[in-house]
């Protein structure tokens, strides 16, 4: 019996049909699949790299990080909710704690951003 012969829909290169991979309705083999998804870092759902919605060092499906994830507002770094810090209880900025402790703890030099009451 002849081995089936398929192509990857991502690099256009023939396998047989063992060695791809089927993932979203895509054949794909192997080094295709590395190289163009990435794990989530919170569920350990496989997604492609462009849904990814966290970052390169902690790659977020969208419903992780909607539901888990925030960025911190000063310098972007993507934090889980439950330590994100805030200016007071009115406050919907997130913080990361670095952030927060440099603007926000009384501290003679402030950001240039820093407006007092």
């Amino acid at each position: 019996m002849e081995d089936e012969r398929k192509i990857c829909q991502w690099c256009r290169n023939e396998f047989s049909a063992e060695q791809l991979i089927e993932f979203e309705g895509d054949l794909v083999c192997s080094q295709c699949l590395n190289h163009e998804t990435v794990v989530c870092s919170h569920c350990g759902e496989r997604i492609w790299c462009e849904d990814n919605s966290g970052n390169d060092s902690l790659p977020l499906c969208e419903q992780c990080y909607l539901n888990y994830y925030t960025a911190c507002s000063h310098c972007d770094r993507i934090i889980l909710r439950d330590e994100a810090y805030y200016e007071d209880d009115y406050c919907n900025t997130p913080y990361c704690y670095d952030c927060y402790d440099h603007n926000y703890n009384d501290r003679t030099i402030k950001d240039y951003g820093y407006k007092p009451e």
